[in-house]
């Protein structure tokens, strides 16, 4: 889906590190909400509807298994669950934001980079790490289907039966795709020129719009009266 509102990488980053503050501003169902509803606003408007309907829906899951869960008298193993849906369910808008911030292309997060005049060996190691995610996503797929092909796909009974073969098979090939991949990706990012001293240009335009702005001051504002509330 085409995104309705374009944001820029400034304000997708800023988004992150407030959804890091407002994680420790308060608890609670309620309050957990509402970043989560703004989050998943901001992805819908990026063009991921999807994304932002399975994040809201875990959302809803956590906390009815939350309700759920503290009606239940039990002991140490009723306690860990609960610890852990309630730690799951607190940190959801910092992967929505950070969901929003890996969205971005590539070329895009460069030339804001650039603009922010960072460091050169900086923005190499960013551009090589956006693109070394999703070719890994790609070579693992690839790595399940030989697998399958050969009868030793990932599943419950070859965990169980052959625990050992089927981590050897999985995970030797994803290690030596990485290592190569990592190493093919510097080099393109050599070759494309990003270790120049010269001026960078792109045809990507960074700038800050009114969407951004409101994005930006919309958390600052929840924020302020959240302290004041307390």
């Amino acid at each position: 889906m085409k995104e309705t509102v374009h944001f820029d990488v400034r304000t997708k980053l800023f988004l992150l590190l407030m959804m890091n503050i407002l994680l420790f501003a308060g608890s609670g169902i309620p309050y957990e909400s509402v970043p989560v509803g703004f989050c998943g606003l901001l992805l819908a408007l990026s063009g991921k509807p999807k994304t932002a309907l399975k994040f809201v829906l875990l959302f809803a899951a956590m906390a009815a298994a939350d309700i759920l869960i503290s009606g239940i008298s039990g002991g140490f193993w009723i306690s860990l669950v609960r610890f852990l849906v309630v730690i799951l369910r607190r940190f959801l808008p910092v992967f929505m934001a950070g969901s929003l911030v890996f969205s971005t292309k590539v070329s895009e997060f460069v030339a804001c980079m650039w603009k922010l005049h960072l460091p050169k060996h900086l923005i190499i190691s960013v551009s090589v790490v956006f693109r070394f995610f999703p070719t890994v996503r790609e070579e693992w797929q690839a790595i399940l289907s030989s697998m399958q092909m050969r009868g030793i796909g990932v599943s419950f009974r070859n965990l169980v039966l052959h625990p050992l073969m089927t981590a050897e098979y999985l995970l030797v090939p994803l290690l030596l795709n990485a290592v190569k991949i990592s190493e093919e990706l510097a080099e393109a990012a050599l070759c494309r020129g990003l270790d120049c001293d010269n001026q960078h240009t792109s045809l990507t335009a960074v700038k800050m719009r009114t969407g951004d702005l409101a994005v930006c001051i919309i958390p600052l504002i929840g924020l302020i009266l959240k302290k004041a509330i307390g």
